[in-house]
């Protein structure tokens, strides 16, 4: 038999029924989890003792990582919106009811650090915290063993202390050697969830969550891929939805472009495979072209988009693609603490910039003496200077060298205009927010100063000039 065969039916098995206990209990799927008793009950939260929540960690002797995520969420059955549950900071209590039938309840503690509970109508939950951690109790129904058990929730495949996975790093492996291994590993989760469900250690709803999580983890890890998968009801799982999109991934002829500001997956192709098959499910199409769609707002020009937008709207009329379904870090009220120094030595703010320069287009060059791509992109500048000499566009150069001479030094060799050295980097949360860490980075703001692309594309592409073409004729 195949793997691809293998794989297959693990996941069908698990479609069609939960684990096969002492009372030999089979379940299709989570809606007969609930109890049609509590039909017209809600689900009643409580979460006291809410510490502050942190954003940022720090890793080893000099990393960081930053999780600006919410707190609290919820999804619904297959269904990928993440509904967040906003509290007052200065509250340590939250209360909220959901008239639903199931929750996948996401609370994060820690960057990088969560745990999903599901809860089900008619139930009465209570979540403390301890050393930091929310602890759920339940008033209405008995928590089995298992039901919260973290290693379950937050298996990493690339920590080497887990103890579900096995003390090895998979990253220094080879391609091949690194998925058997972690094959291996999600069969030991797998194995464990099962032995779980065979004691009597797991709750149905827990089982069905957990083993669909690990199993399309697994299948997306070795490649293993059913067209017939792509109409499961599981959306609400983000293993479900990578397991889609790896699958839509592997299948491009090109799967990465250049955009002049580095490479990125190809999701112009992305939506035109997913466009073009009728494999999908209608739920996990639009899905799919939505993010794809996401990407190519922020990543290409209006244009282009614009054509997709409307090969979507044609699918789905009623559903209106809104602006703010695309993140664009906001950096409102953060500008006016970005202090530069001029090159005549005198001090100015990136808020004054942006304010003495209103009505025209802004290119901004972070750059550094040091950064060999930086001073060798610097050469292009002499075409589009010349390009719009006669319309609204200013480039702005702003190092963040460490020493004032090395910038003055760089400055001059290259002829700049327009430089300033950044006083303040990285201290400022500009640079923080927009996470400005690697060299030559680009930002670009329209006429009236907002930022419209936090990575702009380079000057030596042809992509930037569409952008500023674009925007001239507005």
């Amino acid at each position: 038999m195949s793997k691809n065969i293998v794989y297959c039916l693990l996941i069908n098995s698990i479609l069609v029924l939960s684990c096969t206990n002492k009372s030999e209990k089979k379940i299709t799927n989570l809606n007969e989890v609930n109890n049609t008793e509590i039909v017209g009950k809600k689900i009643h939260l409580k979460i006291s003792n809410i510490p502050k929540i942190q954003h940022r960690v720090k890793i080893g002797m000099n990393g960081t990582k930053t999780d600006k995520s919410p707190a609290f969420t919820y999804k619904t059955l297959n269904n990928t919106t993440v509904y967040e549950i906003v509290y007052d900071k200065k509250d340590s209590t939250l209360i909220r009811e959901f008239d639903l039938d199931t929750i996948f309840l996401k609370l994060r503690y820690n960057p990088g650090k969560s745990l999903t509970y599901i809860l089900r109508r008619g139930d009465s939950a209570y979540i403390d915290y301890l050393d930091e951690k929310p602890i759920l109790n339940l008033k209405n129904r008995v928590l089995k063993k298992n039901d919260l058990e973290l290693t379950l929730e937050s298996a990493e495949f690339d920590s080497a202390n887990d103890p579900m996975i096995g003390i090895f790093n998979p990253f220094k492996l080879d391609r091949k050697k690194r998925i058997n291994k972690m094959s291996e590993s999600f069969d030991k989760v797998l194995f464990t969830i099962d032995s779980l469900c065979n004691n009597d250690f797991i709750s149905d709803a827990e089982y069905i969550y957990f083993q669909k999580k690990y199993a399309y983890q697994k299948a997306a890890n070795q490649s293993e891929f059913d067209t017939n998968q792509f109409k499961n009801e599981d959306l609400h799982i983000k293993a479900y939805t990578d397991y889609l999109s790896r699958f839509v991934f592997e299948n491009l002829k090109v799967k990465t472009i250049s955009l002049g500001n580095g490479t990125a997956r190809n999701f112009l192709e992305s939506f035109d495979f997913v466009y073009s098959k009728d494999y999908f499910s209608k739920k996990s199409k639009k899905h799919l072209l939505k993010e794809a769609l996401k990407n190519i707002k922020i990543d290409h020009p209006k244009s282009t988009f614009d054509d997709r937008l409307e090969k979507y709207k044609l699918l789905f009329p009623k559903d209106k693609f809104k602006d703010n379904d695309v993140d664009i870090p906001s950096i409102s009220g953060l500008i006016q603490d970005v202090k530069l120094t001029s090159s005549n030595t005198s001090a100015t703010t990136l808020a004054q910039i942006l304010n003495q320069n209103k009505g025209k287009i802004v290119f901004i060059d972070f750059w550094a003496s040091w950064c060999a791509p930086c001073i060798e992109a610097f050469s292009s500048y002499e075409y589009l200077k010349k390009k719009y000499s006669q319309e609204e566009v200013v480039f702005i150069f702003i190092s963040v060298d460490t020493f004032e001479n090395k910038w003055i030094l760089a400055s001059d060799n290259n002829k700049l205009t327009n430089s300033y050295l950044a006083a303040n980097y990285p201290e400022a949360k500009f640079y923080e927010e927009l996470n400005i860490r690697n060299f030559p980075r680009y930002l670009l703001f329209n006429q009236e100063g907002e930022l419209l692309k936090s990575k702009a594309p380079a000057p030596d592409g042809d992509l930037l000039k569409v952008f500023l073409d674009e925007l001239l004729i507005k």
